[in-house]
């Protein structure tokens, strides 16, 4: 699989850039769109750890007026 993943990234080089629209849109199609971007899960992270710490404020607690 590492010999895949390397050909695909070096094959990105040589595609012609009028061709990479159609590229991007082929492998966005085996892309899940539940999966976290790496920024994301460091927000998860942060927001755990405040609520592990007592850092929280329940939904119920906010004055709306």
């Amino acid at each position: 699989m590492i010999a895949e993943r390397k050909f695909i990234h070096d094959a990105i080089d040589m595609v012609e850039p009028e061709q990479l629209g159609i590229l991007y849109r082929v492998i966005c199609q085996f892309i899940p769109e539940d999966v976290p971007y790496p920024d994301e899960i460091e927000a998860i992270k942060f927001g755990r750890s405040e609520i592990a710490r007592g850092e929280f404020v329940r939904f119920e607690d906010i004055d709306w007026s």
